[in-house]
This record gives structure tokens, C-alpha cells and sequence, in this order.
């Protein structure tokens, strides 16, 4: 095997570590320190200067936006937020928590066909990401497809069986399609995977509701509003099962935003 020069495999070296220096990421790690201190004006501060300065490679500026993208969104600058998703996906096509990302907000803002596009893109790069499926499932439950929602969640819990929110899902496919025993059953395991998941309890309420059994359904309404006290759904469920239970007064209050306890 004929030798490589010393000359060259030294340049090779130089030049490695070269790009190695090239990428700055003091801000980034500063952006994503005060993110997690709760200060996002700072974090979006520190990533711009990041992308602006720090002289990254497309995975690196694909996550940096990735970083300010959800730093603006905690901030509730949702616009900011989906173009600088956009931006990393532009970076970086194959960013798979980009499209997760981006996903979520789509379903916060009742974009459902959207958020299921992204949903798909980042499964058909990472087929095993179950918490993918929990959202593309949950935008086709947005969109009233609700056997399709139902495959989704069930692949969600093959992948990952400790998914509170798989089964959640999957409660809310069965309350809608009518089959209550199974929304209660699971909404019951999502309590079990989680005892603090107020979707869950609420869920579970709504069920007992269905079913008719309303003292426990208030029961588990009452669990959520203390979870979750300015959940405005939470709280009207709540005062209609007050009424049910012969508590007017109290549903009331609770309708008017007061303490019905």
C-alpha cells in the first residue's frame, strides 16, 4: 500500500480542525441556558446572535433556529416561531424535530391538515418516533378521521406503551365513535401512566357523563380543575355537572369564573 505524504496528512489536519473552529456555539448554549432560566427574550437574543455570528454548518444552523423557534413560541409569538421552523427545516430538510415542532402548533392553531403534513414528514424519516404518530393523530382526530386516529394512537402505544398520551387519544377516538366502557378503560390507563394528566380526568368525566354516573364524573372534573384551573372547558363541564347533581348554586359559580368549592 503506498505510504500518504506526512505534508499532506498535516494539511488534512489543519483544515479539520479548522472547520472544527469554525462553529461558535457560545451564544447557542448561553440561548439555551436562559431558555431554561424561563427568559426567552434573552434566549432569542443569544440564538440570533448565533446564527448571525457563529458561522454554522446547516444541522447546526438548522438546530439554532430550532432553538429560537421554540423559544418564540413560549413566548407566544407564534408567527416568529413558525418561520424560524421554517428556516431550520430549510437548513436542514431531514430535521425531524422541526417538523414535530412545527406540527404541534399547527394543532394549537387548528391547522389540522397542516400539522399532519408535518406529522408525516418526520415519520416517514423516523419511522419508530412514537410521539409523531400521538400527533398525527391527534390532527386527524381534528379533522374527524377518526379510524385513522385510532391506527395512529394504537401504533404510538406498539412503539411505546408508556405514552399518557397514546391512550388519551385513543379515549377520545372511543368517546366519539360512541364506545364509552373503552374511553373510560382508557383514559383510566392514561391516569394510570400519569396521575397528574388532567386531559385525562376530564376525559374520563366526560365518559362517566356519557354513562350517566355523574357524581364520579364530577368527581374526576373537579380532579382537572385542580390540575388546570383556568382551563375554560374544564370548568364548564364542571358547572354542568354540578347542575346535574342538584348543586346550582355552585354551577353558578363556577360558570361565573368563581371558586365552586
Amino acid at each position: 500500500m503506498k505510504a500518504i505524504p506526512l505534508l499532506f496528512l498535516s494539511v488534512a489536519a489543519v483544515l479539520s480542525a479548522a472547520v472544527a473552529r469554525a462553529e461558535n456555539f457560545a451564544a447557542c448554549n448561553s440561548g439555551i441556558e436562559a431558555e431554561q432560566a424561563g427568559n426567552y427574550p434573552l434566549a432569542i437574543e443569544r440564538a440570533t446572535v448565533c446564527i448571525q455570528t457563529g458561522g454554522l454548518h446547516a444541522a447546526s444552523l438548522a438546530q439554532a433556529y430550532y432553538d429560537r423557534a421554540r423559544a418564540w413560541y413560549l413566548r407566544e409569538h407564534t408567527d416568529e416561531a413558525l418561520a424560524d421552523y421554517g428556516n431550520a427545516l430549510n437548513s436542514d430538510p431531514d430535521f425531524v424535530p422541526a417538523y414535530y415542532a412545527r406540527g404541534g402548533v399547527f394543532i394549537d392553531l387548528g391547522q389540522f391538515e397542516r400539522a399532519e403534513a408535518d406529522f408525516t414528514a418526520a415519520l416517514r424519516r423516523d419511522p419508530a418516533y412514537a410521539r409523531a404518530y400521538v400527533g398525527r393523530g391527534t390532527a386527524l382526530l381534528g379533522r374527524a378521521a377518526l379510524g385513522d386516529a385510532e391506527r395512529d394512537f394504537a401504533t404510538a402505544l406498539t412503539l411505546d406503551p408508556t405514552r399518557p398520551e397514546a391512550r388519551n387519544g385513543l379515549g377520545r377516538v372511543h368517546l366519539r365513535q360512541g364506545r364509552v366502557n373503552e374511553a373510560i378503560a382508557d383514559f383510566s390507563a392514561a391516569i394510570g401512566l400519569d396521575h397528574d394528566y388532567s386531559d385525562a380526568y376530564i376525559g374520563r368525566a366526560r365518559a362517566l357523563h356519557r354513562s350517566g354516573d355523574f357524581a364520579a364524573a364530577l368527581e374526576d372534573a373537579t380532579r382537572a380543575k385542580n390540575l388546570n384551573p383556568d382551563d375554560p372547558d374544564i370548568r364548564a363541564e364542571r358547572a354542568q355537572l354540578l347542575d346535574l347533581t342538584g348543586e346550582h348554586e355552585r354551577a353558578d359559580h363556577e360558570r361565573e369564573g368563581e371558586d365552586a368549592e
